[in-house]
């Protein structure tokens, strides 16, 4: 058959059905993952099969996943026990196990071999379908360690530059997937450049980033939709680079928030709230990343479903920082 379309009404005309339950299951597949190999897990539903403990038995928390197209759901917590290896430390997977003959998806522990790796998955196409969720090392004296190897879906849809579909991306990304807005008063408008990497290679990856100079107070604006996940206490997450060596020198970065509500009456005057600020003493080498966290404790009562418009910008008043300091990423997380 070179062409289908589905559902139609009936049986007869066009492309009715009957549909088989592989008709369904082969259009949630390439709808919602790219790889069926290792994608599936929902992220920022419940707790997205997140899997704890340090002995047995360890525990998968509530979630939800496409196994090779068929949706699987656990709404409690449940328990897999992990019997102690006798002589050596030993491998175990947990995973999403999709059966055709029992018609479930289960959460099933592949036992590997004592002084071994770990287990391969299941994978025939009309018998059984795993996909991964943790790999589980214990040794003979019961104490686990945990790896997670969970892959999240990956729909097959493309998100315009500027627009966030907070149900696909978390934490909250907001550059450089976000249009980063010059402000329009204020403060001046931090440049913006995409470098290409210096190496030799024949394809080089590309760095975007935001130059905040060292002698003028400069900032970029983002504009973005809070998920109906999102539960409060956000932290800004972001990772920088100095443009030169800056031995014991100081940058202070602020945030501000401000918030829109459905059916705010207020949303075209609003004003950002007290900012939150943080100084750090920042990388003593040039072109080194390095990570930073603001905690945002004036967030404008963002609730989940706000339109959020954050600014950030650099107090050179409190910076003793040279050249500049250039931002590389920038992620809102959230509890």
């Amino acid at each position: 058959m070179a062409e289908i379309s589905l559902p139609w009404s009936g049986t007869v005309t066009g492309d009715a059905g009957p549909y088989s339950d592989d008709n369904w299951s082969d259009m949630y597949r390439k709808l919602f993952t790219n790889d069926r190999t290792d994608e599936g897990v929902l992220k920022n539903y419940a707790n997205q099969l997140e899997i704890t403990g340090a002995t047995s038995p360890i525990s998968v928390n509530t979630g939800a996943a496409f196994v090779d197209g068929k949706f699987y759901e656990n709404d409690a917590a449940a328990s897999v026990v992990v019997p102690s290896p006798t002589v050596s430390t030993r491998i175990d997977r947990i995973v999403l196990r999709k059966g055709w003959v029992a018609q479930t998806v289960r959460i099933t522990r592949i036992e590997g071999i004592e002084g071994g790796g770990a287990p391969a998955l299941t994978q025939n196409d009309g018998t059984t379908w795993d996909i991964p969720l943790y790999l589980v090392t214990i040794t003979t004296g019961g104490a686990i360690t945990l790896t997670d190897q969970r892959e999240y879906i990956h729909p097959n849809i493309s998100v315009e530059v500027g627009m966030l579909d907070a149900s696909l991306v978390a934490p909250i990304c907001l550059f450089p997937d976000l249009v980063a807005y010059a402000p329009l008063s204020g403060v001046q408008a931090a440049g913006m450049e995409v470098n290409e990497s210096s190496s030799v290679a024949t394809a080089k990856p590309l760095l975007p980033q935001i130059n905040f100079d060292d002698t003028t107070d400069e900032g970029r604006m983002f504009v973005f939709r809070l998920p109906q996940s999102y539960t409060g206490s956000p932290v800004i997450h972001g990772l920088y680079k100095m443009e030169s060596a800056n031995v014991s020198k100081d940058a202070d970065l602020n945030i501000q928030v401000a918030a829109v509500s459905d059916a705010d009456a207020a949303w075209s005057s609003k004003v950002f709230d007290a900012g939150n600020s943080s100084i750090f003493e920042v990388e003593s080498a040039g072109d080194v990343a390095e990570a930073f966290s603001i905690e945002v404790t004036n967030d404008d009562s963002m609730v989940a479903g706000d339109w959020v418009c954050l600014l950030i910008w650099m107090d050179v008043s409190d910076s003793d920082f040279v050249d500049d300091f250039e931002l590389l990423s920038l992620e809102l997380r959230h509890t």
